[in-house]
């Protein structure tokens, strides 16, 4: 019973987004509670132990198998995440070629143009908050978790009051597709310079 309800709980993960990488964080807890209602029955069918099995056994062989993480349970590609990022705090992280000229040539440009002032970075892109060293003035990682009513105004505020020297507007946002606007609207109103950097789009201002 602990392991049935371990399993539906963690299963819980996939919600608001439902990523078949997902599956590999509840997958162990469902075959370990499997094999426990199996251990349980006084004489488990033997066809439905061999059925058991062969799922197992196959299910990583021909449904898991990408080689990378991006494709799991999608279709077989070759990994691509193979490049190291040179940002200080990146440690050995190894992102796509496309990525890696990204976050390098974007994330110095923020520093340069923000100095010591704070930077907005949005929709749906915390990392740069991360490999940047940056403070995140909005408290927000996902902006599909913020309230779209009156967003504008309150980032037109907090770019004001925080004294916002840059911004980046991440172009192709995972899931606040939405938001980019409302931000490319202030950014036109407050941020004349700009430089596009693959899907980001970096604005300041003196």
């Amino acid at each position: 019973m602990i392991l049935v309800s371990l399993s539906a709980t963690c299963s819980l993960v996939q919600f608001p987004f439902a990523g078949p990488i997902y599956f590999c964080y509840v997958a162990p807890l469902a075959l370990l509670a499997s094999a426990a209602i199996l251990a349980a029955l006084p004489r488990p069918p033997h066809a439905l132990l061999a059925s058991a099995g062969a799922i197992a056994l196959l299910f990583p062989v021909l449904v898991i198998r990408s080689g990378g993480l991006l494709d799991l349970g999608w279709n077989y590609a070759p990994d691509e995440q193979t490049t190291q990022l040179t940002l200080p705090r990146a440690g050995r992280l190894r992102v796509s070629a496309e990525m890696t000229q990204q976050y390098d040539e974007a994330i110095p440009l923020l520093r340069e143009h923000a100095g010591a002032h704070p930077i907005l970075a949005a929709p749906d892109c915390p990392e740069v908050y991360f490999l940047g060293n940056f403070e995140n003035p909005t408290g927000t990682m996902f902006e599909i978790f913020d309230d779209p009513a009156g967003y504008q105004e309150r980032i037109e505020k907090l770019v004001e009051d925080k004294r916002v020297k840059a911004i980046l507007i991440n172009n192709d946002p995972g899931f606040s597709e939405y938001f980019v606007d409302l931000l490319e609207n202030v950014a036109d109103d407050k941020f004349p310079f700009a430089q596009t950097v693959g899907k980001f789009e970096v604005r300041w201002r003196q």
